[in-house]
């Protein structure tokens, strides 16, 4: 919808078979401007200004804005253009800002590409040259066609070597490294590692398609910004360039891809982000990726560590992580742990033990935390000692407890 142009710059020579190309000689045989938006309604490709009744202000926005605002989006869906297949008509909204406008459809193989804008304010355009409009639409579906199947197998391409190169084996290591970089996949220096995990693996067809979705449309968003990824199923593995901060990755990355994801998948999903940190280059891209899986794994187990989790501030937590499954277990640690599950169905002790642990065992700091009396906490402490056969003027004890509460945290939950 968008119709961005300098005013006095004429067609191009030597653009005919590019999107460009296609654009401005459309322009210059109509002797009016054109423009092509993404299927987001994202600027693509504009011609030159052709003088009076040939610009409108929601033009001027899409100059500053490469986006034309979401009320003109709305307008424009509320009209279908979405399920247009050949050319039609939008008609003026001046409280918008628009003029009258032909819509042609981009589209090719069953797939929806594109639009393309020609203001026609006083509708004189002919029924020939509106045939020309949708003939030179559809030339450009095709172009993207092309170059959307170029990007998928580039794209899948990256995700296999990033996959090995993150991999257990390290001759794959070695070798994906020196693919990428003999590809031209990778033109970054410093990398981080992010990996995203959805806690729902039930429809992970439909989860796998919208995570596709929201990082194709994220990733499209950062020009400049080298990266690979891959997605498999309920889980993706993103290598990018470090020119982005933690806020950046944060607030550039996570927050719109969340956005992306719940609005295909739905909102009932959560999606947890691990943060690796920040590395050299490809030959460290490994272990930047493994401190990033287990990020992900610890928002998984720990919802206190909330839903983006940096790896450089799991501490101790980062040790306990690394433990396969069926070490994390308190039994393990306390043979009688059952014990006190079993006495205590509300957590009360447990929730009573961390919180005495976490002050150093200061009684006076935990009964003003929890909001009791000194007796009460006494009383506490005196049925886990009893239960568990330990005694907590013992350093060893202590820091058994103290253990086993940290790995009961770390169970995995239905």
């Amino acid at each position: 919808m968008g119709h961005v142009t300098l005013d006095g710059i004429g067609p191009r020579p030597g653009l005919t078979g590019t999107l460009q190309g296609f654009v401005e000689d459309l322009a210059a045989e109509l002797g009016r401007s054109v423009a092509i938006d993404d299927a987001d309604m994202r600027l693509v490709a504009v011609s030159r200004h052709y003088g009076e009744g040939d610009e409108d202000p929601l033009r001027v926005r899409s100059i500053l804005d490469r986006y034309p605002g979401r009320a003109s989006v709305e307008y424009a869906m509320s009209a279908g253009i979405a399920l247009w297949t050949e050319y039609g008509r939008l008609a003026a909204r001046p409280d918008l800002g628009l003029l009258s406008r032909v819509c042609a459809p981009i589209r090719s193989n069953g797939l929806h590409l594109g639009y393309m804008w020609i203001i026609d304010a006083d509708g004189s355009l002919t029924a020939e040259q509106l045939e020309s409009v949708q003939a030179v639409a559809d030339a450009c579906g095709a172009l993207l066609y092309r170059q959307l199947t170029t990007r998928d197998q580039e794209r899948e391409t990256g995700a296999q070597l990033l996959r090995e190169l993150v991999g257990q084996n390290v001759k794959k290591r070695v070798r994906s490294a020196r693919s990428i970089d003999d590809l031209g996949l990778w033109s970054g220096d410093a990398l981080m590692a992010i990996v995203l995990v959805v806690n729902d693996t039930e429809d992970s067809a439909r989860i796998e398609i919208s995570l596709e979705l929201a990082v194709e449309r994220v990733l499209r968003a950062l020009p400049g910004v080298p990266y690979l990824v891959s997605v498999r199923g309920h889980r993706v593995s993103l290598l990018l360039g470090a020119a982005l901060t933690t806020s950046d990755v944060t607030n550039r990355v996570l927050r719109p891809l969340r956005s992306r994801f719940h609005e295909a998948a739905g909102a009932g999903h959560r999606l947890v982000a691990g943060i690796g940190p920040t590395r050299p280059g490809l030959a460290q891209a490994y272990e930047s990726h493994q401190a990033a899986l287990l990020a992900a794994r610890g928002a998984l187990q720990i919802p206190r560590l909330g839903d983006t989790v940096k790896a450089d501030e799991l501490g101790y937590l980062r040790v306990l992580l690394q433990l396969p499954l069926t070490a994390i277990d308190p039994h393990v640690v306390l043979p009688r742990w059952p014990s006190l599950v079993a006495k205590d169905p509300e957590i009360l002790l447990r929730r009573t033990m961390t919180e005495f642990l976490d002050r150093a065992g200061n009684i006076q700091d935990t009964a003003e935390a929890l909001m009791v009396h000194r007796t009460t906490l006494y009383h506490r402490i005196g049925r886990v000692e009893k239960l568990l056969e330990i005694d907590l003027r013992r350093g060893d004890d202590r820091f058994a407890l103290h253990l086993a509460l940290q790995l009961a945290e770390l169970t995995p939950r239905p």
